[in-house]
Order: C-alpha cells, then sequence, then structure tokens
C-alpha cells in the first residue's frame, strides 16, 4: 500500500482497489472452477453466489487486511 500512496496518493479509492480487485478475481475463479466441474450455467451462478455474499461484500470493501 505504501507503494500504491506513494504514486496515486493517499485517496480512498486507491485504499479500496487492490480489495475489489481481489474479489473481482477470486468471483472469477469460483465461476471458472464451477464451469469446468459442472457447466457453463453452474459456473456463472456459482461466480454471482459468491459475489452476493454479505461477508464477501463487506471485506471486498474495506481497506485492510
Amino acid at each position: 500500500m505504501h507503494g500504491l500512496f506513494g504514486v496515486f496518493g493517499t485517496d480512498l479509492l486507491v485504499l479500496r482497489m487492490p480489495s475489489v480487485l481481489a474479489t473481482g478475481a477470486a468471483a472469477a475463479g469460483v465461476a471458472a472452477l464451477g464451469t469446468r466441474l459442472s457447466g457453463p450455467r453452474t459456473g456463472l451462478l456459482a461466480g454471482f453466489a459468491f459475489a452476493i455474499l454479505p461477508d464477501i461484500q463487506k471485506y471486498s470493501q474495506e481497506g485492510r487486511s
């Protein structure tokens, strides 16, 4: 985060963006795994279900680990 703050400043968006991007990558991974194991519809639903879980949304918006 020190590197990001040094390059982009200390804006709230800079603080939260890594968590949001990691959550998006995790949802894509869940969708890919569901697609591989059970088909495209299951993969899409699994990725969506992962993304709407309250705990996942909470941690994707936090700026700390």
